[in-house]
């Protein structure tokens, strides 16, 4: 169904148009099924720069039991003019992303939500939620994250049980009306022993509470642990003064540093 590739580690699927990645999209979305079981947990390389010409995009996995579990190699490619406007759910270029992993690409473009009472509402740019050691490294967002709901970051909307973004950076506009971060909206082990690392990432641009201005971050929102194990890496990550005045709910932590906007 793509340019190429079989789907496995060492032949994966040729990702190298806009239609490749509308089908990417489709298959994943049938994932409940044994074919689309495969499509999400395959290999995938991005052979070119691609342009979503602002088309509608649904993101790839939108929920759990119809995620992502397979490996995103963006080969230091672009993907341009993602355009993504739904109501509520797991919202990124990526959904829901379980294990999976997410490396070496570009992203530009415009992702948006209106709240759903009732739904969550996790979204970012590469990806809506990560989680069960799922990673995303090397890449970048640049353009708006924005909804009128809860939990939006720049790169990802949530990091939840355990997870890793590392070497990866975003910068543009980013709101939402509680729970904003620059590199990743919430982090939260939600009662489980985890293992959550944010390594090696920086946020510039805007980084917007639209209601108390509390729990915002340069960074992220807020390190939400209520299982002793876990396990929380912050290191070498830097945000803008411009962007946000602190790292963590407005604080400072470890591993964070504020840089002039100037």
């Amino acid at each position: 169904p793509f340019s190429g590739g079989s789907g496995t580690e060492a032949d994966p699927y040729q990702i190298s148009t806009a239609y490749d990645l509308h089908v990417f999209s489709e298959l994943v979305a049938d994932s409940d099924t044994t074919t689309g079981k495969h499509y999400a947990q395959a290999h995938y390389i991005q052979t070119t720069d691609i342009d979503l010409k602002s088309v509608s995009f649904i993101p790839i996995g939108t929920h759990p039991g119809i995620g992502f579990s397979g490996c995103y190699n963006g080969n230091y490619c672009d993907i341009s003019n993602l355009y993504i406007e739904v109501t509520g759910g797991y919202i990124g270029l990526f959904g829901w992303v379980s294990g999976g992993s997410i490396k070496n690409l570009s992203v530009y473009g415009d992702v948006t939500s209106k709240e759903r009472e009732g739904k969550v509402t996790l979204i970012g740019g590469i990806a809506g939620e990560i989680c069960d050691e799922a990673s995303i490294s090397n890449c970048s967002f640049m353009g708006t994250v924005t909804t009128d709901g809860t939990i939006a970051g720049g790169v990802a909307g949530q990091i939840a049980r355990s997870g890793s973004i590392s070497h990866s950076f975003f910068n543009g506009n980013v709101s939402a009306a509680n729970g904003v971060g620059g590199v990743v909206g919430y982090v939260n082990d939600i009662n489980t022993a985890g293992k959550m690392e944010i390594v090696s990432c920086y946020a510039a641009g805007k980084v917007i509470d639209t209601v108390d201005e509390v729990m915002v971050g340069g960074i992220t929102s807020n390190f939400a642990t209520q299982n002793a194990e876990t396990t929380i890496t912050t290191k070498k990550n830097y945000y803008l003064s411009t962007a946000c005045d602190g790292a963590v709910n407005g604080g400072t932590y470890e591993g964070c540093s504020k840089l002039s906007g100037d």
